[in-house]
């Protein structure tokens, strides 16, 4: 009996050391993974073009033959002329707020014309086919030591290109040239004098602001301004 319980106890001796040893080699169950977040960089972006037109200032394709750069009229007076500044947002361009700046040259001459012609009541009488519900007035700012006038308009709604390109309705479709302009006023539009530079233009310039980040399109241009004036 004695030698037989020595032997219980040395099997039993032999479990417990196999059961810690077994108890030192057990591992955690765990798993892992990680997100990888990818920043692309955002963009807006605008193409800003007019129908191409003939000599006569009438499009030659109003839907595919456009310009980029503007085109040149013989000025008569009491002749309309097509013109339709139009802005197209870019596609995959950010939500974002968009305005044309209309700017005259030989500002004091042209407002000489509207004052002495009964038919013009202001610079809007210039321009036919505007639709002021589309296209804001936001008001104007002259440059006495450039005798230039800018007028600024604002798109009623904000635009995304994310669903594809945007194509905006134009300004305004035709220029008018009124039909009380003198021969003195004609020589002071145009000066002959080889240098277009010093000729009576209208330019239009295009913009766009993003509309994140900003409560109001008022907040937005005024970003806008001051980020044009640091560069």
């Amino acid at each position: 009996m004695k030698t037989k319980s020595k032997v219980l106890l040395g099997i039993s001796g032999a479990l417990l050391l196999v059961a810690g040893s077994v108890a030192g080699t057990l591992a955690f169950l765990t798993a892992s993974d990680s997100v990888t977040n990818v920043f692309t960089i955002g963009k807006v972006a605008l193409t800003l073009d007019e129908a191409v037109v003939d000599s006569d200032g009438k499009a030659v394709d109003a839907e595919n033959q456009r310009s980029d750069e503007g085109n040149e009229y013989h000025l008569v007076p009491g002749k309309r002329y097509d013109k339709d500044p139009t802005i197209t947002v870019s596609e995959d361009s950010e939500e974002a707020y968009v305005r044309m700046m209309l700017t005259v040259t030989k500002a004091s001459i042209i407002q000489e014309i509207i004052d002495n012609d009964a038919a013009l009541e202001d610079y809007a009488d210039l321009f036919d086919g505007w639709d002021d519900t589309v296209w804001l007035y936001k008001g104007f700012t002259e440059n006495k030591s450039e005798d230039s006038i800018t007028f600024e308009f604002r798109y009623a709604n904000k635009v995304s290109g994310m669903a594809g390109e945007q194509k905006l309705a134009p300004l305004f479709t035709e220029l008018v040239a009124p039909g009380s302009i003198t021969g003195e006023q004609m020589n002071e539009l145009y000066t002959n004098d080889g240098n277009d530079d010093n000729d009576f233009k209208v330019i239009v310039e295009g913009h766009a602001i993003q509309a994140v980040g900003f409560d109001t399109a008022d907040a937005a241009w005024t970003a806008f301004k001051a980020q044009e004036q640091s560069e």
